[in-house]
């Protein structure tokens, strides 16, 4: 099991195959997944940037409604003050080496407005 973790600030309108990767996932940006902007908040569907979350080449999409909170063999946690929450997963995917792999996730209604510590396990 690997791990990456990045704080984010979260606050309403503020800012398939499974395989082995040899490095850890890093998290080079949280962003709203419609605009491309930094504000996200509870409810908001947003695409996460980084390396090394699954395979090169991988792509996993959902099966189905409601979306489950490990896809691909990779989970996504939100850590703050008030406790921890699991991202249900829409989508992963790596196209090539040396692109940044992306993930499209919803932030839960319950997540409350704050500073939050984003771990994504794989």
């Amino acid at each position: 099991m690997k791990r990456c973790a990045r704080p984010f600030a979260l606050g309403a309108l503020l800012a398939g195959a499974i395989g082995v990767r040899a490095q850890e996932p890093s998290i080079d940006a949280v962003v709203n997944a419609f605009d491309f902007s930094k504000r996200t908040g509870a409810g908001s569907y947003v695409s996460i940037f980084g390396k090394n979350f699954v395979p090169d080449g991988t792509w996993c999409t959902a099966p189905r409604l409601p979306l489950d909170t490990e896809l691909c063999g990779v989970t996504i946690q939100a850590t703050g003050p008030t406790g921890t929450e699991q991202l249900p997963i829409h989508f992963i995917g790596s196209k090539t080496t040396g692109t940044q792999d992306q993930i499209n996730a919803i932030i839960p209604w319950t997540t409350q407005p704050t500073d939050y510590q984003l771990t994504i396990t794989t």
